[in-house]
């Protein structure tokens, strides 16, 4: 599976069913995961946003930095297998 990169300054929304990809880095703009169970492998930024506000996501390697993003969870799940 191929790593998704956020790198323009809009935004990207999950719309089907649950994503599923080796890793998620966002650079700038906001990623919105949409209302699934998303899974991936690792989540790493440099800048703008993750928006975990309506759904789960699972993460399933050993590395999830949010350091360096700004994380909306309202009504999420956030869990490592």
């Amino acid at each position: 599976m191929p790593c998704i990169i956020q790198s323009g300054t809009g935004m990207t929304s999950v719309t089907g069913m649950n994503l599923k990809c080796n890793g998620l880095i966002i650079k700038n703009g906001t990623f919105n995961c949409g209302a699934f169970k998303d899974t991936v492998g690792f989540v790493m930024g440099a800048g703008g946003t993750i928006d975990l506000s309506a759904t789960g996501l699972i993460i399933t390697g050993p590395m999830a930095d949010f350091s360096q993003l700004i994380v909306v969870t309202q009504s999420c799940f956030i869990c490592g297998i």
